[in-house]
């Protein structure tokens, strides 16, 4: 895992601010060079072969090509055999001398074809061009920023405006009120403001200097036989192309059908990753199921408490990232981490991608049948089930059934957010197919996973120093849940990888509530001494026109948008209150 950073132009201040501003991102190795007018610059986490700085140069003077890397690169020895035989032959072990050579060996179209995560940027004197690249789920991030004649980019925002010298002119009231709205922004289309934007996910773009573009896209591989032998190699091999490393390995380890899944194949293969698991103190105990599943596995297994002290993380959380943070199990992926960290753990595998791709949430399946009902049943009785019920869900469920998905993942209504904020949120969803469920599960892995799972995973993990890998998160295994939803509709969630793990694991520790590293921010955030202070300094905020459920999401937002303020140097109008 890494920091990068590069702008046209040379080896400045600029850069080295941006650098210092990645060292949570990095703090083994920093490096930059300059090739024909443009600079680059990495901070290192080296995971993987610590004499191999970064950037990386290879050819001659004139034909040189550069690349700063973030991230790894899954199935890494196969393609270096691949690459030696049509004569690229890799001088290091450092991952990301291969999307190097696949370039100079394959061109533009050659970067379609990666998988892992990760985010790079190639130097090409050659053909005076800049190559940004990105992996198709989002793991990895990377942002872009105007610059002339190749745009600026950074891992993060906060680096980023160092590079562009973007003014802070205040925040978007509706990014704002979106970003309450649902728990995160997709920063693609919009930056709480900012000129500033996330590089497309799957992407790999090539900017020219005389202002020519080209570009190619992650290729989907074909759909694999839909059978349940199928998906277990599928599952084996994306865990196992994603262990290289010269650090130990551990799990994140819930006792959830997904870690568990993952540790399970893991010691199928005959090894012992240290199986990391939290207690929340005034909330879940989820190291009680976690000891079971790695005891029943013959996996050493590290179980700590952690409670509301936790909340400290949060100025430097937000000033590492440069923009609003909205997921309280944030906290719960730094402790993780650092639990990680102090055991001598340098990489740790977990199961992001699970439920979003195999229909692990109630509610992609809730809309499924929601929208079968208003098809077969007559209006009357619908509307008088809403009735009878008077509950707050059956609306928004009704909203979701016709068309708009995000009611389902909206944390706060949105009468409260417009009443908060004085403007309405956008929209995330909409109908794009015939099947409610494949809508569901799409907007999911387009939107929930991209903008919130994968940015706390990433920005939780490299804060203590440790590479988080996600082998759900793999083209092959999205190709195959996709073909298996289509051609099953999914009544009951999760149903395929259960079956899998129904190979190594007793039904008693297979089931259970889900619980998802779920702090109790509530009674945490009534704890802490010092957010009374944080929402004190929003004189216009009145609790009263909000209901309890959004006091408390206002409460972890605001904090962090107070925490954040220096960065941003926002000034919440009152009319955003």
């Amino acid at each position: 895992m890494c920091g990068i950073a590069g702008h046209a132009g040379v080896l400045d201040d600029r850069l080295a601010g941006a650098l210092d501003s990645l060292a949570h991102r990095g703090q083994d190795q920093q490096g930059s060079d300059q090739l024909a007018g443009f600079a680059l610059g990495c901070r290192r986490l080296a995971i993987t072969d610590e004499a191999a700085w970064q950037p990386l140069v290879i050819g001659e003077p004139g034909r040189r090509l550069a690349i700063v890397m973030n991230g790894s690169i899954a199935a890494p020895d196969s393609l270096r055999r691949v690459l030696a035989g049509h004569g690229e032959a890799c001088a290091t072990q450092n991952d990301a001398e291969l999307p190097l050579r696949l370039y100079r060996s394959r061109g533009l179209p050659g970067l379609a074809g990666l998988r892992g995560q990760f985010a790079f940027a190639i130097r090409d004197e050659a053909e005076d061009s800049v190559v940004l690249g990105r992996d198709p789920f989002g793991e990895k991030p990377l942002f872009v920023g105007p610059g002339r004649p190749f745009p600026a980019f950074a891992s993060t925002v906060a680096a980023l405006r160092m590079l562009v010298g973007e003014p802070s002119n205040g925040i978007d009231s509706v990014d704002l009120a979106t970003f309450v709205r649902f728990g995160f922004l997709n920063l693609e289309r919009s930056c709480f403001g900012s000129r500033l934007r996330a590089f497309p996910r799957g992407t790999f773009r090539a900017y020219y200097g005389d202002g020519r573009t080209a570009e190619a896209s992650t290729d989907m591989p074909p759909a694999a036989e839909r059978s349940e032998e199928t998906l277990l190699a599928l599952l084996r091999d994306a865990v196992g192309s994603r262990l290289h490393g010269d650090r130990p390995v551990g799990v994140f380890l819930s006792g959830g059908v997904d870690s568990s899944l993952i540790a399970a194949l893991l010691s199928e293969r005959g090894a012992r990753p240290l199986c990391l698991s939290l207690d929340f103190v005034g909330g879940s105990a989820e190291g009680a199921r976690a000891a079971r599943t790695a005891r029943h596995l013959g996996l050493p297994h590290d179980r700590r408490s952690v409670d509301h002290s936790l909340l400290d993380e949060l100025p430097d959380l937000v000033r590492h990232a440069g923009v609003p943070l909205g997921d309280p199990s944030l906290l719960a992926v730094v402790a993780l981490a650092r639990q990680a960290r102090q055991r001598g753990i340098g990489i740790v595998l977990s199961g992001e991608g699970g439920d979003e791709l195999f229909l692990g949430y109630r509610r992609q399946r809730a809309i499924g049948w929601a929208r079968l009902a208003r098809d077969i049943l007559p209006p009357m009785v619908v509307n008088g089930c809403a009735r009878a019920t008077g509950r707050r869900a059956l609306p928004r469920l009704a909203r979701a059934v016709d068309g708009d998905y995000g009611e389902l993942l909206a944390i706060a209504e949105q009468a409260d957010v417009e009443r908060l904020f004085g403007v309405a949120p956008r929209s995330i969803a909409a109908r794009t197919s015939d099947s409610a469920v494949i809508d569901a599960r799409e907007l999911d892995v387009g939107e929930y996973l991209a903008w919130d799972l994968c940015p706390k995973l990433d920005l939780g993990s490299l804060v203590a120093g440790v590479e988080a890998r996600s082998p759900f998160l793999d083209v092959h295994l999205l190709a195959w849940a996709r073909r298996w939803v289509r051609a099953t509709g999914e009544a009951r969630g999760k149903l395929a990888t259960r079956a899998v793990l129904a190979r190594f694991l007793p039904q008693e520790l297979r089931g259970g509530r889900k619980l998802g590293l779920a702090p109790p921010i509530a009674s945490w955030l009534a704890e802490s001494p010092w957010v009374a202070d944080a929402l004190a300094s929003a004189r216009s905020f009145d609790a009263h026109r909000i209901n309890a459920t959004l006091k408390a999401i206002t409460c972890f937002t605001m904090k962090v948008m107070c925490t954040s303020a220096s960065s941003y140097n926002l000034r919440l109008k009152k009319s955003c209150l």
